[in-house]
């Protein structure tokens, strides 16, 4: 009807209005960001600000660097050790293979908090606080028992032959 139509525009309004905002703001002279009254179309857009956060000095490009650097080792660690996992307990008769799967995914309901204690002296005694390899074998560790349930769900559909 009408009405829901009506509704669902003005709530995509609502929810879209930050991230209008935000890219506006982006895209505009520092000057103009602070005009009063706001300047909402009439200003002369600018990349420059977008350029000083992608920049190689920026914390932001740092941040964002270190982040992939991280996500993409960890996913490759997950995937390489998980995927062989995941093939053995769907291709072959193990001894308490539902109890062992169900431990591997009971380690997704683990608060994080139960274990940040004996993970925190582990990392001191390693020196890994700060590091990649810290927050690869951190991330891994977590993932892993995903990367396991879905991989065998995936290896059960392809066929044997």
């Amino acid at each position: 009807s009408a009405f829901e139509i009506a509704l669902l525009a003005l709530l995509a309004v609502v929810m879209l209005f930050p991230v209008v905002w935000m890219l506006e703001t982006a895209l505009k002279d520092t000057r103009d960001i602070y005009a009063v009254p706001a300047k909402l179309i009439n200003f002369g857009p600018t990349l420059d600000h977008i350029k000083d956060v992608f920049s190689s000095d920026s914390p932001v490009f740092s941040g964002f660097k270190n982040s992939v650097i991280v996500a993409t080792a960890s996913t490759i660690v997950a995937t390489v050790l998980g995927v062989p996992a995941a093939w053995a307990y769907s291709r072959f008769q193990i001894p308490a293979k539902k109890d062992q799967l169900f431990f591997i995914l009971s380690t997704r309901f683990m608060p994080p908090l139960a274990v940040v204690m004996p993970i925190l002296l582990l990392y001191r005694r390693f020196d890994l606080p700060g590091t990649h390899v810290g927050l690869v074998l951190l991330y891994t560790a977590f993932n892993l028992s995903l990367s396991v349930w879905l991989m065998k769900g995936f290896i059960d559909e392809i066929p044997r032959a």
